[in-house]
């Protein structure tokens, strides 16, 4: 009689044990392992398919640190022409317009932190990303200038017209959605990169500019 209460007593032990270590491992050792495995593959897939690695966490800490192979990245480039008067009359009393040709670039610095936090599981993370900027905007050959030649102008009339015409450049080249443009491009390359993993990237920063 005391034996078989000894060997109940001691099989439902095991087997509270048994469900234990099984629910442990189903619940909370497995997810963090998928989780970390998922980072070493994002990681690797950044490693060799993009210009940052980034900062990657997973169970609420830090696995890999970021690092930068490449001064800036460009996501988006656009031609804009613009052209407008000289806003001061000139000696003859004219006012010329000018034109010149500008090509903008956006994207970030390599500098720019880049964070990937793996959930529990690893099929998704959370991704903070900067948000991408013009990062070149220069005249593509000398500004041209209507019935005389540039260098004629005086060179503070010139540097003026520089700079309003680079105001120009911008202005149009943001209300043409070039920085929009840049940021689902920027977007679309990193989630191909998590992909990878067989990951699925939630942007918490999904206000495009």
């Amino acid at each position: 009689m005391k034996r078989g209460l000894f060997w109940l007593a001691f099989g439902g032990a095991a087997t509270v044990t048994i469900l234990a270590c099984w629910g442990a491992w189903i619940f909370m050792i497995r997810p963090m392992d998928e989780a970390v495995k998922t980072a070493n593959k994002i990681e690797r897939a950044f490693a060799t398919g993009f210009e940052i690695s980034p900062r990657i966490s997973a169970n609420a800490g830090v696995l890999f640190a970021q690092s930068a192979r490449a001064d800036q990245l460009v996501f988006a480039r656009r031609e804009v022409l613009v052209e407008l008067p000289i806003d001061t009359p000139l000696a003859d009393g004219s006012q010329p317009h000018v034109k010149a040709e500008f090509l903008a670039e956006a994207g970030i610095t390599g500098r720019e932190a880049i964070e990937i936090n793996i959930r529990r599981g690893g099929r998704a993370a959370d991704v903070v990303l900067p948000k991408v900027k013009i990062l070149e905007l220069e005249p593509q050959a000398e500004p041209s200038v209507a019935g005389r030649d540039w260098n004629s102008l005086p060179e503070g009339v010139r540097n003026r017209a520089l700079r309003q015409l680079r105001l120009a450049a911008r202005k149009d080249v943001l209300e043409s959605g070039l920085l929009r443009e840049a940021d689902a491009e920027f977007r679309r390359r990193l989630q191909g990169l998590a992909d990878q993993a067989g990951c699925a990237l939630v942007f918490q920063n999904p206000n495009s500019p």
